[in-house]
């Protein structure tokens, strides 16, 4: 037989719905909307929202290309939280979208089956409030394109989910997008399809006019006879295919390969998830060795050796060896601190020691400053010591016990000195 077309139907109206005798629920979704405000909200660079209205034009929503990504799309609960349906690893699939779209109104349809409890429930409590459920769908862009009055055209690419049964005020685009129950009693003569892989009815051909219509009575006495017909819906190449197979033993072996096929999905999904808790785990593990390294190394830095300890101190004790003397002559009661680093101390003695002024100086320039100041210390006591035979010999050659430390007179009274003890001398020998 020839595969069937996707198409789309000027006209769908009224739009049936019905709660199956299994518990599911089968009706149609709304997709899109030609020239439905949608807002998005976003965060600029510096931390402001920013709001934008984006609209979905009649070519970018009903293109060729876009239109047939749609059959077979799951339906969830909400959106992702990585934003793709991803082989439902986040438990969220309710239901699937089937092969049949149209077009009303400006609007994208598609028929669907909510076969999931958790949807049915949602579907149930929605609608005993006198609302309707919303839609939101999931699917990429081809083009995003400004207009001169700041409006975004939508050009819109594959589909990858729909997020429905939402509650009302959940989707973006409000009850206008969502699930359309506009009838509520059953219509005969409407076909119904199933989820997944296939379909398993009643079909009846009517001789007269060879109409095809669906019924749900297995008489096999009706007129043109009552055949069980098996619409069978395969993914090629991306694209969903529906067959038609009639042969009994053929269905019954589909369905037992669909079970088979739905308990590996399960076993799937169940391993990746699984592979998903490992990764996170060794992630966590990961992330937790890293800190342990870490803050090794930090120890390990902070460790200084016994020998740099000793050189330290021995630093600081030879700055305050040489400065508490000194200090402790204007102040008796001085006392060194030995918490100041080796630098430190010397800042702090040379501002008590010399008129040198340390502000805003470095590191550097306090250690030059230091080495300076102990060279001519050392260079001044040098030279109080080789005074010191000079003031001997005075006092044993004049004997005069109230000279003194001649080494700290000034030279003119040392030269008086002298002349004095010469008048003295000549004038004893008279």
């Amino acid at each position: 037989m020839a595969e069937p077309q996707l198409f789309r139907l000027d006209k769908f109206d009224p739009l049936p719905w019905e709660k199956l005798s299994d518990g599911r629920y089968w009706t149609h979704v709304v997709l899109g909307q030609v020239g439905k405000p949608l807002k998005y909200y976003s965060l600029d660079e510096n931390g402001k929202l920013i709001e934008r209205t984006e609209v979905v034009t009649d070519a970018g929503l009903f293109n060729d290309d876009s239109v047939r990504t749609i059959a077979g799309l799951p339906m969830v609960l909400t959106h992702p939280k990585k934003r793709k349906f991803n082989l439902n690893r986040e438990g969220l699939r309710v239901g699937t979208l089937l092969n049949r779209v149209a077009r009303e109104d400006g609007k994208l349809i598609t028929e669907a089956i909510i076969d999931d409890y958790r949807g049915v429930a949602v579907i149930e409590q929605i609608l005993a409030t006198g609302k309707l459920p919303e839609a939101s769908s999931g699917y990429g862009l081809k083009k995003l394109t400004q207009r001169e009055d700041g409006i975004w055209e939508q050009f819109r690419g594959e589909y990858d989910h729909v997020a429905a049964p939402l509650e009302p005020g959940s989707g973006r685009a409000g009850e206008s997008v969502g699930l359309r129950f506009d009838q509520k009693e059953w219509t005969d003569g409407l076909a119904i399809a199933q989820p997944l892989y296939f379909d398993l009815g009643n079909r009846r051909i009517d001789s007269e006019d060879n109409s095809k219509t669906f019924s749900n009575k297995t008489d096999s006495k009706d007129i043109g006879g009552v055949t069980k017909v098996a619409t069978i819906v395969l993914r090629l190449d991306n694209t969903d295919r529906a067959f038609e197979v009639t042969d009994e033993g053929l269905i019954s072996a589909i369905g037992a390969l669909q079970s088979r096929a739905d308990s590996l999905q399960s076993d799937l999904e169940k391993v990746e998830g699984e592979l998903e808790q490992s990764k996170s785990d060794y992630s966590r593990l990961e992330g937790e060795l890293e800190v342990t390294k870490s803050q090794l190394e930090k120890a390990d830095s902070n460790r200084m050796d016994e020998n740099a300890i000793a050189t330290q101190i021995q630093q600081r004790l030879d700055v305050w060896s040489v400065a508490v003397p000194e200090l402790k002559q204007d102040n008796p009661n001085f006392q060194p601190d030995y918490s100041l680093s080796s630098t430190q101390a010397k800042a702090f003695c040379l501002g008590k020691l010399t008129s040198i002024k340390l502000d805003g100086r470095d590191a550097s320039f306090v250690d030059g400053a230091w080495d300076t100041y102990l060279q001519m210390r050392g260079s001044r006591h040098r030279q109080d010591e080789s005074r010191q035979p000079l003031d001997g010999l005075y006092y044993q050659v004049d004997g005069d016990s109230e000279r003194g430390d001649m080494s700290h007179e000034d030279p003119r009274e040392e030269r008086r000195r002298r002349i004095e003890n010469r008048r003295n001398r000549n004038y004893k020998r008279h």
